[in-house]
Parts: C-alpha cells; structure tokens; sequence
C-alpha cells in the first residue's frame, strides 16, 4: 500500500505535545449537548472530548499501518487548532483519516464538519456522511438519516440509514414502523426492517410481530426476523410467544421459529417450559414442540430429551425423535 504520508514526523510530534493539554482543558465537563440542529457551531465548541481509542489490529501491524494510525490520531486533534490544515492533509491520507477527521470535529463544530463532508466526492464523501450520521443520531436523528440518506445509493447508505432508523425508533417504534413500511426503496426498506423488528421486539414484541404479520411477505425476510423477534418475545412472555408462533402457517418458518423460541425458553425456566408442554392439547403443534425439544436437549438431557420424544403422538416423529435422543 503505496500511500504518502505527508508531514507524518510533524504530524505526530504535535499531537503528542498538545495531546495532554487538549484533554486537562476540556476534561472537566463542558455545557450539554445542543437540541437539536438550530443550535449554532459555538453550541458545540464547548463539548468536552470523548476519548476515543486508535484503531485495533487484528494481526500485528506493519510500519506503515502504525504510521497512518499517529497520522490520524494527529488529525484528530490538529482539527481543534487548525481545521483547515487538518482537512488538507486528510483528504491526503484517505477515507479512514476522512472518517476519523469527521467523528473527532463534529464533536467540537457539527455545523462546520458537515459542511465540509458534503463538499468532497466519491468515497471520501461517503465515508465523511456515515461517520457524521451515527456520530448525530443521538442528538438529533432526523437529522442523521437526512445524511445517511444523502449518499450514494447501496448496501453502505442502506445499512447506515438502518442503524440510525434503529437508534430513532427507541423513542418512537410505532411512527418509524409506519415511515419505514412506506418507503419506495426496497433495497433500504429490507435492510430497515431487518434492523428495527428485532431491536423493538426487544420492548414491544407484540408490536414487532404485528408488522412481520401484516406487512412482510417476502419468505427469506420472514425467516430473517421472526427466530430474532421470537427470542426476544420469549424472554418477557414465552407463553404469548408460542401462542403467535402456533399461528405461523408457513411450516419451515414455523419450526425455525419455535426452535428459537425454545431454545431461550429453555434456558430461562425449563420446567415452567415442560409445565406449559403438558397442558398443550395434542396435535400437530404440540408434537412439533416436542420434537424440537428432544433435538435442543439430546446432547445434554437425554433423559428430559426422552420424556418430549415419548409423548409425541405422530408416530413417524415419535420413532425419529427417540432416535435422536438414543444415539450417543
């Protein structure tokens, strides 16, 4: 990676020396964040510093990995001092230093960073516009899904736009379910709903599953968030949980789901879980919990395992299920 590092000596040393200074003046404390965007960039001058971490390697890095680090680090705090020159020689050393720029500024001059980041092109824009709108969306999310929506259309700006969406939705999932349910990008709304359903199954599962039902046709959607609601709904209520999984009239979806459901079950009470077995009429639905728990529990319980595989009344998945859990 042939990349120029320009000034990276000067860079360096300066940060190191400032470094110090910059955190004992701000670190303690600062006026609270701005409402919202009307608040002009001195609102966000006086911010104090998040202290953020240089980046983690997974393997050990080579020189010119741990040279674009202190270039970067560098950046982030030359911007306080010098903007102009810190942009320059960002837009030198790529989109990392890009990103890395825009989240440490937007801390200090949101309005500034902003305007900055919607000047360039290409993937510096793009990595500038992520960066400023998961830095934004707990200040003001409307805001961030306008820039995470401003970039280029693909599974980046989708998977961007999802995130804010989600964080958004904590304050009010119904209205964002029902923005997110008329959106005319496919591409963005799978990528939204693939997000949000399991996060706000986590509060309201109800909520989240009512929308799957009434709003989500498409089988490998399905499949992707109902195991995901289900085992969020079983944590609160796993008895409302497996009452709606019941009703699920796609089988494959319907066994992917109830495994799921009972698998956190299990773990959380599984004797009020075998209680609630017993008294399930028999049938179809009944046989089918058992099944699955004779597989979730052949390896660790053969002797509750064989109790399920016993009491279903098919006799084909009776036999198959007593195999099951009698193969070492």
């Amino acid at each position: 990676m042939n990349v120029k590092r320009p000034q990276l000596t000067a860079l360096a040393l300066w940060a190191l020396a400032v470094g110090g200074v910059i955190v004992f003046r701000w670190s303690g404390g600062g006026s609270p964040p701005p409402e919202g965007r009307g608040a002009g960039a001195e609102a966000f001058s006086s911010r104090p510093v998040s202290v953020r971490k240089l980046p983690s390697f997974k393997t050990a890095p080579d020189v010119e990995e741990l040279e674009l680090a202190a270039d970067i680090q560098a950046l982030r705090a030359l911007v306080l001092h010098d903007p102009e020159r810190a942009c320059q020689e960002a837009l030198k050393l790529g989109s990392a230093a890009v990103a890395s720029l825009s989240a440490a500024w937007v801390e200090w001059d949101a309005d500034a960073a902003v305007r900055w980041v919607l000047s360039l092109q290409g993937s510096l824009r793009e990595a500038g516009l992520a960066t400023l709108a998961v830095e934004l969306v707990s200040e003001d999310p409307q805001y961030a899904l306008k820039l995470a929506l401003a970039m280029e259309t693909g599974v980046t700006r989708n998977e961007t736009a999802a995130f804010v969406m989600t964080q958004w939705a904590a304050g009010n999932p119904g209205e964002m379910l029902q923005w997110t349910s008329e959106l005319n990008d496919a591409g963005l709304r799978m990528a939204a709903e693939q997000r949000l359903l399991p996060a706000i199954a986590s509060r309201d599962p109800v909520l989240a599953a009512t929308y799957v039902a009434e709003q989500i046709d498409q089988p490998g959607l399905q499949m992707a968030v109902v195991p995901a609601i289900l085992q969020r709904w079983a944590q609160r209520d796993p008895v409302a949980a497996a009452a709606w999984v019941a009703g699920i009239p796609d089988a494959e979806l319907r066994t992917q789901g109830l495994d799921a459901m009972l698998r956190v079950w299990a773990q959380q009470n599984a004797g009020t879980l075998y209680q609630w077995w017993l008294r399930e009429p028999a049938g179809s639905f009944r046989d089918e919990a058992a099944v699955a728990m004779a597989g979730i529990l052949a390896d660790t319980d053969r002797s509750i395992a064989r109790l399920y595989a016993e009491g279903i009344t098919d006799e084909a998945l009776r036999t198959s299920a007593l195999t099951r859990v009698s193969t070492p």
